[in-house]
């Protein structure tokens, strides 16, 4: 066997007693090196099904693209030399399934794109694509799977007969809903065209809403921390920067006026966090809904104090967004356990840990993670157990930095 290959394979997991659908990408063969390099082994994700070649994207943040929403995972395996060859399959990346947001639903194709980077160069990647002639990828390779993925209830069309979404499953293969209470079959109409599109204006809505939503929570113990401003302003530019650029400045307009809105609501006591949340759970979708939530997260963290009304305000916004924030924080620890996880910066975004934050929160919250970890590195083996033990070094240091 000559050169490098991969494959990918279907599993399912037991984390904490819920079972999580992973596909786990594999390498084997020699490695595209001359000479002894640090390799970064990134996954990238297309959807191929229509002909077309369209990146599937995520809502975890730490699984996305530095400067977009496109699913990314990145296995760092250290200092490797030429004279290394894989005889045997060995795990290079790891996709969970229920975080993928693919162009459509029903079955879909997938593209798996896997390039080796060299750690120092580094590779310009974006929305998956990478310049032919970027000198950090030293080899491109692809394999192939087929999901089937399920509509989210959210996006459920009303059924043409009793205009009702709550009895319609589906879509099927042939792409068609089911009404159990019409007993009818349909096909989803399309969307008219329109000035604009309307799938923008309800993005657009929704990332209003979040805004006066963190507001809300800022709020809700009587006062507003300018660290709670700032961090609402860095969520909105960070989300600005990942949306293709005709449509960056409404979104700032969008911010801005929601800014000013929520603030005055709040001094005329308008501003009512069951309405906020009734109004979002009607308009956004999965990822957004998330997005909120981790946001509102690192508002409450802001100023160091969880006041008890800022923690029934994030507990009420997972409740009625219909949040598994269990799900989520599993997820978190698969990427920890299989390295995902591993340089500081990575650790940083991974704990929402900034410039922003008090240094004694910063503290608290890596004695946390650290006693987190600590305790289960004991009963892991391996390759997990190595990987966790590397992430708590890396915590250390970062207790060093602001210690």
């Amino acid at each position: 066997m000559s050169g490098f290959q991969v494959r990918s394979n279907r599993k399912k997991i037991e984390v904490e007693e819920t079972e999580v659908d992973l596909i786990v990408v594999e390498g084997k063969g020699s490695l595209p090196i001359s000479i002894g390099t640090v390799l970064n082994f990134v996954t990238s994700v297309f959807d191929v099904t229509d002909g077309g070649t369209l990146p599937v994207r995520t809502w975890v943040k730490e699984l996305q693209e530095k400067n977009s929403i496109a699913f990314q995972s990145v296995k760092n395996l250290g200092l490797l030399l030429p004279s290394q060859r894989w005889s045997d399959w060995y795990p290079v990346g790891i996709i969970p399934t229920d975080v993928l947001m693919p162009s459509d639903t029903g079955k879909r194709d997938l593209d798996i794109v896997v390039r080796i980077v060299d750690s120092e160069l580094g590779a310009a990647i974006h929305e998956g694509y990478c310049p032919a002639a970027d000198k950090g990828n030293l080899g491109t390779y692809i394999c192939n799977e087929q999901i089937f993925f399920k509509i989210p209830e959210l996006t459920k069309p009303n059924c043409q007969g009793c205009g009702d979404a709550d009895d319609v499953t589906g879509p099927d293969d042939d792409n068609e809903f089911y009404c159990s209470h019409c007993d009818m079959y349909f096909t989803a109409e399309e969307t008219s065209d329109e000035e604009d599109d309307p799938s923008f204006i309800r993005y657009k809505k929704s990332v209003g809403l979040i805004v006066k939503l963190a507001l809300a929570v800022a709020y809700a113990d009587g006062e507003f921390h300018h660290l709670e401003g700032k961090i609402i302003k860095e969520w909105a530019t960070e989300l600005r920067n990942r949306i293709p650029p005709h449509y960056q400045e409404q979104i700032k307009s969008e911010v801005n006026d929601s800014l000013s809105d929520g603030t005055q609501m709040i001094k005329d006591g308008k501003l009512l966090l069951n309405e906020i949340l009734f109004e979002l759970d009607e308009l956004a979708q999965e990822n957004l809904r998330y997005e909120a939530y981790e946001l509102c997260q690192r508002v409450l963290e802001a100023d160091g104090v969880a006041d008890s009304n800022e923690l029934a305000s994030l507990q009420e916004i997972a409740e009625v967004l219909k949040l598994n924030t269990e799900e989520v924080e599993k997820t978190k620890d698969l990427l920890v356990e299989n390295g995902m996880i591993s340089q500081i910066e990575e650790v940083k975004s991974h704990l929402g840990i900034s410039d922003n934050i008090p240094k004694q929160t910063v503290l608290d919250i890596i004695k946390k993670e650290f006693k987190k970890w600590y305790g289960r590195v004991t009963n892991l083996k391996g390759e997990e157990k190595n990987n966790v033990q590397n992430y708590l070094n890396v915590i250390a240091e970062i207790k060093k930095e602001f210690s």
